[in-house]
């Protein structure tokens, strides 16, 4: 008997949607349950009260006619994961400063969505967040986040600045791929770990300064920046992960660590401006075609006799006329 009390008053009615599409929670909700509203294509408007310590995994997950949420500026502290993806039209949405954790694809595909503003408490932001959120335009980042996870960002293609918090550590595999606006970028003097691809195909980028922490270039770091002008790889990198570089068709300078052993294949790949390179003393050995199709390169200059280069490693360079040893 006071088991089935108990199932009753959970499932008490906390909530009332009006005939346009409003959805009121009563203040006195404390969760929004998981699926509670997955794939309700009625609800337009979402007023959340106070009371709010938690929206559920898929919660709103393709509420396609969302539009905007309203919530009050305190008392929610999680949004879980997939809670609004794919809500198409959602375009309003003001994270309460008393969130704490926003999961895993907590607002993937909101396609509509132009600003966001992650507050203090969040450390991490996690994997796929706001993926594909093509309309996102300016993003603030808490100062205290630590980490950014795979995906995170990917194909956010209207974010064109980006200013990374100096207690961030590490930035996750295609964590901003595909942000092809995406101009600038400013890292803090912690990070320690570059996923793969985290800046691929950032095709408007024209500069990135490499932190001095980084010991390895990951695969696809920077693959696709067709507008990237100069490259300084900092003195503590020791190795450039496969096709690093690879199709930065404007790339005309690259000053190489000098503490450098690896440049794994097709690092430089089709890096058509290219028309010089200096292989410092430290290269051990350099892959299979990690300069090819590198068509404006003239001069190659290595600083050790001993490096071991793979034969295929300069294919289709039609300038290159010099190849010295000094």
């Amino acid at each position: 008997m006071i088991i089935l009390l108990i199932s009753c008053l959970l499932h008490i009615k906390m909530y009332k949607i009006s005939e346009n599409g409003v959805l009121t929670f009563e203040n006195g909700c404390k969760t929004i349950q998981a699926d509670a509203f997955r794939n309700n294509h009625n609800v337009k408007i979402v007023i959340i009260p106070k009371s709010v310590r938690k929206i559920g995994e898929r919660a709103f997950y393709a509420c396609v006619n969302l539009k905007r949420v309203e919530i009050a500026k305190c008392g929610l502290r999680v949004i879980e994961d997939s809670a609004f993806c794919g809500c198409f039209k959602l375009d309003q949405f003001e994270v309460p400063r008393t969130v704490r954790r926003i999961g895993i694809s907590a607002f993937e595909s909101c396609s509509c969505l132009k600003n966001m503003t992650i507050p203090y408490g969040v450390s991490v932001v996690n994997a796929k967040t706001f993926m594909q959120c093509v309309s996102l335009r300016t993003l603030t980042l808490p100062k205290h986040l630590m980490v950014i996870k795979k995906m995170a960002f990917l194909g956010c293609w209207n974010l064109t600045t980006l200013k990374l918090p100096e207690t961030l550590h590490s930035i996750e595999a295609n964590a901003f791929m595909c942000c092809l606006r995406l101009k600038s970028v400013r890292i803090g003097p912690k990070i320690k770990a570059l996923g793969d691809g985290c800046f691929a195909y950032c095709k408007n980028l024209t500069s990135f300064k490499i932190p001095q922490k980084i010991r390895v270039i990951p695969d696809h770091f920077l693959k696709g920046c067709e507008r990237l002008l100069s490259i300084v790889i900092p003195d503590g990198v020791t190795s450039i992960g496969r096709s690093a570089f690879c199709g930065c068709g404007r790339l005309k300078r690259v000053k190489l660590s000098k503490n450098l052993t690896h440049i794994s294949a097709s690092a430089f790949a089709y890096c058509y401006a290219l028309e010089s390179m200096t292989i410092p003393v430290s290269v051990i050995r350099i892959e299979e075609r990690a300069f090819c199709h590198c068509l404006k390169l003239r001069k190659v200059v290595f600083k050790n006799v001993g490096t071991s280069c793979d034969v295929s490693a300069f294919a289709d360079c039609a300038s290159l006329t010099l190849k010295k040893t000094i």
